[in-house]
C-alpha cells in the first residue's frame, strides 16, 4: 500500500520511469524544451504479487494539469461567442492492473530488485476509469491497454526482445488526456520510447506498436582481431507506431474540445494525426558493452520528414553496467 504526492514539470509523452542510470544525457536535449505542464499527482495504489508471478494493483489517483511553455488550454465559449484561455483541467482516475510472468526470475538485493530476463513471455493489462472537470465541461473516460513481452534465443547469432503493445481510450477528451506517445528530445537512449520523436508530436485515442532490438552479443565484432578484446556487443532496433484520432475527438468536430496548439510564426499545430495505413517508424544501430557501461546508437528516423524540426539522423547514448 502506497500513497505518494509528485508535484513537478512534466513533458507531454516523456517517459523516464524506467531510467536510473542516463541522468547525465537526460541533461541535453535536442530541438526546443517549451511544450510542458505542471502537474499535481496524489495516487494511493495497492499492489499485491503472489508466488505464481502473476501480480495486481489497483489505486486512485487526482490530477491537476497547467500548461506551460508554449502549451495552452483554449476552447471555443458558447455565450460570448468567442474562444477563452482556461487555467487547468483537474482529473479523477480509478485504475487496475494486471501482470504475468510465469517462471519470472530476480536479483535480489538488501533495498532493490532486478529482473533477469529470460525466455518466457511477460503479459501486462491496465484498465482506468476517469471523470476530468474544466469547470465548465466534465468529461468521463475509459482507457485499456494490453502489452506482451518476449524474449527469444537465437544461437549462436544472439536473441532478440520483441514488445507489442495496444491500447484505446472510449469517449471524447481534450488533448491533454489523449494517449500521448512516448517521444524522447533528450539524447539519452530509451528503450521504451521513439528516440526520433518530438514531445506531443502525436497523439490518439487508438493505437498498437512494435518494438524489437536484436543483441548479437559480439557474433561481428569478436571475429576482429585486436577489436574482439574490448568485448563489444552490436545490435539493432526497429520500432513502429499507428494510431488514430476518432472524429469526436478533433476540436475542429467538437467545439467543447480544447485547439490543438499551433506556432505563432506559422500557425501549423504541434500535435500530428497519423496518415492511414502508414505507421511512424525509426531503426537504429548500435554497439555496447562499451568501457563495460556505454551504449552507443545511430537511428534514422524512416518517415514523417515533413513535420516540423524533426531531424532524420540523430544519436543517443546510454549508461547501463554490464559485465
Amino acid at each position: 500500500l502506497k500513497l505518494s504526492y509528485r508535484s513537478d514539470v512534466e513533458v507531454p509523452g516523456q517517459d523516464l520511469q524506467n531510467v536510473h542510470e542516463d541522468n547525465f544525457f537526460l541533461s541535453f536535449r535536442r530541438g526546443k524544451f517549451d511544450k510542458i505542464y505542471y502537474k499535481e499527482a496524489l495516487a494511493l495504489t495497492y499492489t499485491r504479487e503472489n508466488e505464481s508471478h502473476f501480480s495486481w494493483q489497483t489505486g486512485l489517483q487526482r490530477n491537476f494539469i497547467t500548461p506551460g511553455g508554449v502549451l495552452n488550454f483554449q476552447k471555443w465559449d458558447a455565450p460570448t461567442n468567442s474562444f477563452v484561455h482556461l487555467r487547468s483541467i483537474n482529473s479523477d482516475e480509478a485504475f487496475v492492473g494486471f501482470r504475468y510472468a510465469p517462471n519470472e526470475e530476480f536479483f535480489q538485493g538488501k533495498t532493490y530488485r532486478r529482473r533477469i530476463v529470460n525466455q518466457y513471455p511477460v503479459f501486462r493489462f491496465q484498465y482506468r476509469f476517469g471523470h476530468a472537470d474544466d469547470k465548465g465541461n466534465t468529461f468521463n473516460y475509459h482507457f485499456v491497454m494490453a502489452n506482451v513481452f518476449k524474449r527469444f534465443y537465437l544461437t549462436p547469432v544472439g536473441h532478440t526482445d520483441v514488445s507489442l503493445e495496444a491500447g484505446r481510450l472510449f469517449n471524447k477528451v481534450p488533448y491533454p488526456l489523449l494517449i500521448t506517445h512516448h517521444a524522447n528530445q533528450t539524447m539519452s537512449y530509451q528503450a521504451e520510447s521513439f528516440n526520433m520523436m518530438n514531445n506531443l508530436e502525436f497523439v490518439s485515442d487508438k493505437y498498437a506498436s512494435f518494438n524489437m532490438t536484436h543483441f548479437f552479443d559480439g557474433f561481428f565484432l569478436n571475429k576482429i582481431p585486436l577489436v574482439k578484446k574490448l568485448k563489444l556487443r552490436e545490435l539493432l532496433t526497429f520500432k513502429a507506431l499507428y494510431g488514430g484520432l476518432d472524429d469526436d475527438n478533433l476540436p475542429q468536430h467538437n467545439k467543447k474540445l480544447y485547439l490543438f496548439p499551433k506556432q505563432e510564426a506559422t500557425q501549423q499545430s504541434y500535435i500530428h494525426s497519423f496518415v492511414p495505413g502508414t505507421p511512424y517508424m525509426e531503426a537504429s544501430v548500435g554497439v555496447s558493452n562499451i568501457f563495460k557501461v556505454l551504449r552507443i546508437d545511430l537511428i534514422r528516423r524512416l518517415n514523417y520528414l515533413n513535420h516540423p524540426d524533426v531531424s532524420t539522423y540523430g544519436v543517443r547514448f546510454k549508461l547501463k553496467f554490464e559485465f
